[in-house]
């Protein structure tokens, strides 16, 4: 089974929970869901991979919550996609050629490959606070 790219909720949610905490204040999930509209379950468990990978760190108590460990301009959406476990081949091909018996000599496969890369890399020159700043076009 081949599937094209699908960017995750867990990496959007991801980003924005960042984006929220950027501010360098503590807040809490249920504060920040308010304000994304998404469960603060969910972004419990998205808070505990960003705190194990050292991006966040947690308080806990009756004035806890969550704060942004790293600069903004130093995590780059590359990292988060791959802390988030986000796949960014074209094609499962791609990262496992062993699932079709055409990858060897697979023509079409190069090019989405090379796409593939390409995409990477322009993630990896792509800064939270760029995303922040809104100077990513």
């Amino acid at each position: 089974m081949i599937d094209m790219i699908r960017i995750s909720t867990r990496l959007r949610y991801g980003i924005r929970f960042l984006m929220a905490l950027s501010c360098g204040e503590k807040k809490s999930t249920s504060e920040i869901a308010g304000e994304l509209g998404v469960s603060p379950f969910y972004l419990r468990q998205i808070a505990n991979v960003l705190e194990r990978n050292e991006i966040i760190e947690s308080e806990r108590g009756a004035r806890g919550g969550y704060k942004i460990l790293k600069k903004p301009d130093k995590i780059t959406i590359f990292e988060l996609c791959e802390i988030l476990d986000e796949d960014l081949n074209f094609l499962d091909c791609i990262k496992n050629p062993q699932i079709c018996n055409l990858s060897e000599n697979c023509r079409n496969r190069e090019m989405w490959k090379n796409l593939s890369e390409m995409l990477k890399e322009k993630l990896r020159n792509i800064t939270l606070k760029d995303l922040i700043e809104g100077r990513v076009k």
